[in-house]
């Protein structure tokens, strides 16, 4: 009988499966063992802060103040604004978002980064976050987000700058 190396790798194969089965059988069972601590916290994901709490220190350039975020820092890529990166990740990696309008960079070695086209002072809050933590603020933004939001404005008949201005036009051309 010829036998080939194919018909001694099934041999040896189905040998070895059997004699485990056997073993198995014979093997000791384990006592439990119950682990019981306490959860750590997680560090947080997102980081909220307003305006005048980022311009606390006299930067302006957006930038910059995101520096003061944990976890984030900047790159100078071209002469005005600092391209943020969050934990290494930057570029398309980030998601920046002005009012809910994604922004991305201009010029081809990012020399406006997305950053450049928002004034800190002129949004009420900066929200910061983490990784991938929902979908909600558009596809990609493996490192973060970015978000610059606004406050929606509230009506005050006392500010109303149309009637004074048509008052004054009234009252300065005799209509």
């Amino acid at each position: 009988m010829n036998q080939s190396p194919l018909y001694i790798a099934i041999l040896a194969a189905l040998s070895t499966s059997t004699l485990s089965s056997t073993t198995y059988a014979e093997t000791d069972k384990l006592k439990k063992i119950t682990v019981a601590a306490t959860a750590e916290e997680a560090a947080p994901q997102e980081d909220t802060h307003t305006s005048a709490e980022l311009l606390d220190n006299g930067n302006s350039e957006t930038g910059d103040v995101l520096r003061q975020v944990n976890g984030v820092s900047a790159a100078r890529k071209g002469g005005h604004g600092l391209d943020p990166q969050i934990r290494g990740q930057q570029y398309s990696q980030l998601n920046i978002l002005l009012d809910g309008a994604k922004i991305e960079g201009g010029c081809p070695n990012r020399m406006d980064p997305p950053t450049s086209y928002s004034e800190v002072s002129s949004y009420d809050e900066v929200v910061v976050i983490r990784g991938v933590n929902s979908v909600l603020n558009g596809p990609g933004g493996s490192g973060g987000t970015i978000l610059f939001n606004r406050q929606k404005p509230t009506y005050n008949p006392e500010k109303n700058h149309l009637r004074r201005s048509l008052c004054w036009e009234i009252e300065y051309f005799k209509l």
